[in-house]
């Protein structure tokens, strides 16, 4: 029949029309390829992303309709041919080409029955929807390619699940790859929502960097500048002052956070002494407290006492000690105003008194206690004096405390080196003294024996 050649010429050209495809697809992939590749172009475009997932995703429904309604002309053709082939003798001469005079084949509606029950004579599968509807013989474009589109999505959104094949191999392969097309895409589409996330968060979280970044360096910036005047208004000297900025910037680099409170705990053990030394020896070396009992002379003494100390920061408005507690420290105020507070009781009345400290000092009540010959008890930390008055920060306080355990390690050390003969004449000493004051008790006041014996720094 001329017929058959016709229906091949058709599915040739409907391979063509799908081969015509591939360099259309191709061209977006290899586009969406470029576009992945260049990331500064891929920040500021994400909506061309979007949109050609988009555009792919309605081209394959419109490919997939228009495949639909070729299919369905070529089943109603073979069905057609079948037709023919079982009454030859009503079909001799008529061609399927329009080149013949028409003519009335009824039993052609007999066999290509669109009754969906009527399975029997030729079953059009997925491909009765197109010929019900009338969309094959109709003649508006825009209702063949709406329809032919519909179905298309419809399908490609559900997989297939929803297509009711026959047992024609082509149509089964068609439906099959309606299914594994759609979940490509389905997968496609999952892989670009995960890489756009993917990329929205580290967007994020480089945003984040530069503010944290920005905020860092704004932060190191404060830091540096209020180091660099604390150490300008202490005035170091240019060998201790470039030690400590190199220190300092050291622990920048390190991404570490520098605060003047951690500042001379965080320097190195030598560097410390000097900053300490610097800061308190002169301070030290011109108390009242060290001048009469002649201990300005002993540098060693003080340079030790000046590397015990311990760096204190106080904020405003807080006690630092308050009255009756043990006198475990004493005090140089290097920075800010305290307060001392004293409490009295007068005739069962209870006073309080307040006054700015004057001296530059708190806690000469342990060196006193120190500095008498009967402080044998220095061993005895529990047996410490207590304070006699409050003191409370008005302003931010930088100090450095004397404890009064290091004040016990530099006891044992000078001690030490008075050698045997040095300590047994201080004990014999101290024995003679104390069995001379039982002796004169009734006679002589106890305070006056004390001031006779030289203490045992005093002796070193």
């Amino acid at each position: 029949m001329r017929g058959t050649k016709s229906s091949k010429k058709v599915k040739f050209l409907n391979s063509i029309v799908l081969f015509q495809y591939v360099p259309r697809v191709s061209q977006i992939y290899l586009s969406w390829k470029k576009l992945i590749t260049n990331n500064k172009k891929f920040d500021r475009i994400v909506l061309v992303k979007a949109s050609l997932n988009f555009l792919l995703y309605i081209l394959a429904g419109h490919v997939l309709g228009a495949f639909w309604y070729f299919f369905s002309t070529q089943r109603l053709a073979a069905c057609w041919h079948k037709a023919c082939d079982q009454n030859r003798s009503r079909c001799v001469g008529i061609s399927f080409d329009c080149d013949h005079s028409f003519g009335n084949l009824s039993f052609i509606n007999d066999i290509c029955s669109l009754n969906s029950e009527n399975t029997t004579s030729f079953d059009f599968g997925i491909f009765l929807k197109a010929l019900q509807s009338g969309v094959l013989e109709s003649e508006d474009f825009p209702q063949k390619l709406f329809y032919s589109f519909w179905w298309g999505m419809r399908n490609l959104s559900s997989l297939g699940q929803n297509l009711e094949t026959s047992n024609y191999i082509w149509e089964n392969c068609f439906a099959l790859g309606i299914s594994i097309f759609g979940l490509v895409l389905f997968l496609y589409f999952m892989g670009n929502l995960q890489m756009y996330m993917q990329w929205t968060a580290t967007k994020s979280v480089k945003n984040w960097d530069k503010v944290r970044k920005k905020m860092k360096s704004s932060k190191r910036q404060k830091q540096q500048k209020i180091m660099r005047s604390w150490i300008s208004q202490r005035g170091f000297d240019s060998t201790i002052k470039s030690e400590i900025i190199r220190n300092i910037d050291q622990k920048f680099e390190e991404d570490e956070d520098v605060y003047v409170e951690n500042l001379i705990p965080d320097l190195p053990p030598d560097l410390q002494n000097n900053v300490k030394r610097h800061l308190c020896l002169n301070l030290l070396e011109n108390l009242k407290f060290v001048k009469d009992n002649g201990l300005a002379a002993k540098q060693q003494l003080l340079l030790k006492i000046c590397d015990s100390l311990k760096p204190k920061f106080y904020k405003e408005h807080c006690y630092i000690v308050q009255e009756g507690d043990p006198v475990d420290a004493v005090f140089f105020i290097t920075e800010g105003t305290v307060w001392t507070c004293t409490s009295s009781s007068n005739g069962g009345e209870d006073s309080q008194h307040a006054e700015r400290l004057e001296k530059n000092f708190f806690g000469e009540e342990l060196l006193e206690w120190v500095m008498k010959p009967s402080s044998a008890d220095m061993y005895n930390l529990s047996k410490l004096p207590i304070y006699s008055k409050t003191l409370k920060t008005h302003t931010k306080v930088e100090a450095f405390a004397l404890m009064a355990s290091d004040l016990k390690q530099i006891w044992h050390s000078n001690l030490s080196r008075l050698g045997p003969e040095g300590l047994q004449s201080h004990a014999a000493s101290r024995v003679q003294r104390r069995w001379r004051w039982h002796r004169d008790q009734p006679k002589t006041n106890d305070a006056v024996v004390e001031s006779k014996e030289p203490s045992i720094l005093q002796r070193i």
